[in-house]
């Protein structure tokens, strides 16, 4: 009888921790009886508390946005190549290419625009172009790829300019291009060239001053836990135009985006190279997403 009494008294003491962790933020993070997940995606393992309530009160981190928010609209001018970066205060930065001369990729007359929002989403505020004014096919800028500095809370943006990527050539090559905002996103530097880093005939590198073309896959690129500023670059090694023949290589930095290496190899992709995104695993591994290629 009395060890009948001791498992009654342990399964139920099982069942009320189990029911505590359901429902204690502290437990596994679901509530069973509404088969809710209650905890949100800020909250989840690894989660260090960047995007806060913020100065201005007005973030609720734990909301998401529910409704379609069309930021840029078709008419006679056609918005392309969309990237998203929050803030530490809970701003979001939306960008896109404003391509005037066509919907096509450069060489095209092409303007950078970012809209800004202090609501979390709800409104944004007038489009600003960061790039400067667009006038032909020649001096286009586009294809934006983002990422916060959270060592410096600088802002980088890595823009195409120029030359088309399939047009490029190591003698006139698309350029790669920086911009920076070092006020979340309010104010933007000039333009600042960095292909001869890169390649093309002015790279002091012996193999990448031959590279036809290069560019950075649009979106978002990476901080490491380190520091190092992370994207990835599609390559033309050659003159082939083929997209079997391209490569993906990663471009970096580790001052804070004014001087930038390239990894000495690429992943070995039958299918080549192509737009592509990398990420950092929680045993500091990097993971690779590139872009299939069709035959």
């Amino acid at each position: 009888m009395k060890q009948k009494k001791l498992i009654i008294a342990i399964i139920f003491l099982s069942s009320f921790i189990w029911a505590w962790q359901c429902k204690n933020p502290n437990g596994p993070g679901i509530d069973w009886l509404s088969r809710n997940w209650y905890m949100s995606e800020t909250q989840a393992p690894g989660y260090r508390g960047l995007i806060t309530y913020g100065d201005n009160n007005a973030i609720d981190p734990q909301k998401q946005m529910r409704e379609d928010k069309r930021l840029y609209t078709n008419g006679s001018i056609n918005y392309r190549i969309p990237a998203l970066l929050t803030l530490p205060n809970g701003d979001i930065l939306a960008f896109a290419d404003k391509r005037t001369g066509g919907a096509g990729d450069l060489p095209n007359q092409i303007e950078v625009m970012v809209r800004k929002s202090t609501n979390n989403g709800t409104n944004f505020n007038a489009e600003k172009r960061i790039t400067p004014q667009s006038t032909s096919k020649k001096d286009g800028h586009g294809d934006t790829a983002v990422v916060l500095d959270k060592k410096t809370g600088h802002i980088l943006a890595l823009v195409a300019a120029g030359q088309g990527f399939v047009q490029s050539t190591p003698h006139d090559p698309i350029r790669i291009k920086v911009i920076r905002s070092k006020d979340g996103g309010n104010t933007w530097s000039a333009p600042v060239d960095i292909t001869s880093q890169v390649y093309g005939n002015g790279c002091k590198d012996p193999t990448r001053r031959y590279w036809y073309g290069a560019f950075v896959s649009s979106g978002n690129g990476l901080q490491l836990r380190n520091g190092r500023i992370m994207f990835i670059i599609n390559v033309r090694e050659s003159s082939s135009t083929l997209a079997t023949s391209f490569r993906n290589y990663a471009l970096y930095s580790d001052d804070g985006g004014y001087k930038w290496r390239v990894s000495r190899g690429s992943p070995k992709n039958p299918r080549g190279g192509n737009e592509a995104k990398v990420v950092e695993l929680n045993d500091g591994s990097l993971l690779m997403h590139i872009r299939w290629t069709p035959n």
